[in-house]
């Protein structure tokens, strides 16, 4: 394989991947979106100590909504109003088809890349646009 058939196997790869990206992205605002229509507060947080302290906060204003530490407390805390923004994103990426193969790269090669595309979408993107 030459430089140039490398290079439009690295391209299609990153181009396939930023396009899954796009999908989940766009896949999110919808879930968001239609969550918040049906009365849903989008939140955010977790936890925030190795003790066991949480903190459940407005994914949008960053407002302090409770807090607490340990299990118990954090389930006590919940309120059936609101939507986190984790199973928002896995909800999205679990509806996202993956593409699929090496791109004619083998296969530790596509791996690599493919994890950095996913990680550094804007950095992908950029690298793109130059080559």
């Amino acid at each position: 394989m030459d430089d140039a058939e490398i290079g439009a196997c690295v391209r299609r790869l990153i181009t396939a991947w930023l396009d899954w990206h796009t999908g989940v992205d766009r896949r999110e605002r919808a879930a968001e979106l239609v969550d918040r229509v049906e009365g849903y507060r989008i939140v955010d947080g977790g936890q925030i100590d190795r003790d066991g302290t949480w903190e459940i906060t407005d994914a949008e204003t960053g407002e302090l909504l409770a807090r607490g530490t340990g299990l118990k407390s954090f389930d006590e805390a919940w309120q059936d109003s609101w939507a986190h923004v984790d199973s928002i994103g896995d909800r999205a990426h679990q509806d996202a088809e993956e593409p699929g193969g090496d791109f004619g790269l083998p296969p530790g090669l596509a791996s690599a890349i493919r994890d950095w595309v996913v990680d550094q979408p804007d950095e992908a993107r950029q690298v793109l646009s130059q080559m």
